[in-house]
């Protein structure tokens, strides 16, 4: 999550407007999260307080395990526009391969 989310404000960012980022996080002490997040703010502020950043605690892993079956962390689901799974990682990506823009961009592109 350290290494991964400021690559995901960045794909946000490319795409403002055109894609959200919805991070779950299912640690034991919401706490931590939130510090984690108060020092992500500090850099990204405006992004952060945007409508296409959602950062959440999953409390007690209710949608992150029940409803996405996550087993491993981090984990991240590319979910399209009429909710189909587009793409699903299990650990770290590297969110500005090619790989993962062309796939972004496609997705953007066919829901217009």
């Amino acid at each position: 999550c350290v290494k991964e989310f400021p690559d995901l404000l960045d794909l946000v960012e490319t795409y403002r407007g055109q894609v959200v980022l919805l991070a779950l996080s299912s640690d034991i002490n919401p706490h931590v999260v939130k510090t984690f997040i108060k020092n992500q703010v500090r850099q990204r502020e405006t992004l952060l307080n945007s409508d296409w950043v959602r950062v959440a605690h999953d409390t007690g892993r209710r949608i992150t395990r029940d409803q996405f079956q996550v087993t491993a962390y981090p984990e991240s689901l590319i979910i399209d526009r009429t909710g189909h799974l587009a793409r699903h990682v299990i650990g770290s990506d590297d969110w500005g391969k090619t790989e993962t823009q062309d796939l972004v961009r496609s997705l953007v592109h066919n829901a217009q």
